[in-house]
């Protein structure tokens, strides 16, 4: 036999190599071997049908939170990978200086899923659910440093969450802080937006080409929009100047208003991603988004649609993005943005072998916003299959919600 698995028969997207037609893809100890036409399937020792589905090169979430079990955020990807198509995380500041190692030891490298990381500019990371960058003695660039040696090859960046009351009375410092050690490091930053202050404005016009603004459709003061839905004046000189937008939708970070604001005049997100982590992880069910309010998370009982790569990105297909720029934003363009091209986000010959087979389900279908807000669409992305080097992934079964996290009667929450 010439190759170990053969995927026949579906349409193959892939924005990287130009590709959106039916073909077949032949993979040889874990890599892609050949995307062709009718490749025989006698030249296999497996062969999966895919007739009727799309053969995606694995996805790329940008923005996710899974240092799991350590934490007040992380959920465990491994309990998600296997039916979201998702093969690669890419955590987004969850770990610290002083947390970066345990990361690394305990969850990156027992994940079953591959796992990148941008370090918090805080010391401290994620561990509670804010106020990290408040204390100008956890915003330390030499100990963010030290923790860094050694780390490269799977962080990819520096995050700083630059919003009220996460920055406290610290105001831009923790931005410059992370823009110094990005520059050490030549690394690109991820900046967190949501309320003020700091004003939206300020923190644009400190970030540099290919630094990343996560939430950039978020309707809170920091939005990127006026009350008009045009896009502001310094959100289009950061985008002149090569910033990039990522969705992070996360629990209070889609908002329809927003999103179509910059979509009708022409800017689509260079990059969606889920912003996944306990308290969105069920975000049609969630009770409250306030974590400073009280750290508990409360869910309405019941089942709901969880929080995934696919319904986020099915949300931009009823928004009316099409399909080939929707599967770029989940591949090709994350893993550019973090310079991860040559590994991911594509189907090409000699790429690791990570897909994700989908079905496009056709029909009438509601999708809603954090705040509740509706918009109506016609087509859903719905996971299949996951292969990760070419073995595609089991379900894992479920874990234990973590302590911090109740279910409540729908009559209660309501009340």
């Amino acid at each position: 036999m010439t190759y170990d698995l053969l995927i026949q028969g579906g349409r193959v997207i892939d924005p990287a190599e130009s590709r959106n037609s039916v073909l077949d893809v032949a993979i040889s100890k874990g890599r892609i071997a050949s995307v062709a036409d009718r490749i025989p399937a006698e030249s296999s020792a497996r062969v999966v049908d895919a007739t009727g589905l799309l053969v995606l090169p694995g996805l790329i979430d940008l923005h996710a939170h899974v240092f799991h079990d350590f934490g007040y955020w992380g959920v465990d990807p491994d309990l998600i990978a296997h039916d979201s198509g998702v093969t690669t995380w890419v955590d987004a500041g969850s770990a610290g200086a002083l947390t970066l190692r345990g990361f690394r030891r305990q969850v990156v490298r027992r994940a079953e899923a591959r796992i990148k990381a941008f370090v918090n500019v805080s010391s401290i990371g994620l561990v509670a659910p804010d106020f990290e960058l408040s204390q100008p003695s956890y915003l330390d660039v030499d100990l963010l440093g030290r923790s860094l040696a050694g780390n490269l090859d799977f962080v990819v960046g520096i995050k700083a969450r630059m919003a009220s009351p996460t920055v406290g009375s610290t105001g831009l410092l923790a931005l410059h802080r992370a823009l110094q050690a990005a520059r050490d490091r030549e690394l690109p930053i991820m900046v967190h937006i949501a309320d003020a202050p700091p004003e939206v404005g300020d923190v644009l016009d400190l970030l540099r080409p290919g630094d990343i603004v996560t939430h950039c459709c978020t309707g809170g003061s920091m939005k990127l929009v006026d009350a008009a839905g045009a896009p502001l004046d310094s959100a289009r000189a950061a985008l002149d100047r090569g910033v990039i937008l990522d969705v992070g939708h996360g629990a209070g970070s889609l908002n329809f208003a927003s999103a179509a604001g910059l979509l009708s005049a022409g800017i689509m997100p260079h990059v969606i991603s889920t912003d996944l982590h306990q308290m969105s992880l069920h975000v049609g069910s969630l009770v409250s988004s306030d974590a400073v309010e009280s750290p508990v998370i409360q869910l309405r009982e019941g089942t709901d649609d969880r929080l995934d790569l696919p319904l986020c990105m099915s949300k931009f297909l009823a928004l009316g993005v099409p399909l080939t720029d929707v599967v770029a934003a989940a591949a090709s363009r994350p893993a550019a943005a973090i310079g991860l091209s040559s590994q991911a986000g594509s189907l090409r010959a000699g790429a690791a072998a990570d897909i994700g087979l989908f079905r496009l389900v056709d029909g009438p279908v509601s999708f809603t916003d954090v705040s509740g807000n509706v918009c109506t669409g016609n087509q859903r992305l719905v996971n299949v299959a996951t292969f990760i080097d070419g073995c595609r992934l089991a379900g894992p079964g479920s874990a234990d919600m973590a302590p911090w996290v109740e279910r409540i009667p729908s009559e209660a929450a309501d009340g």
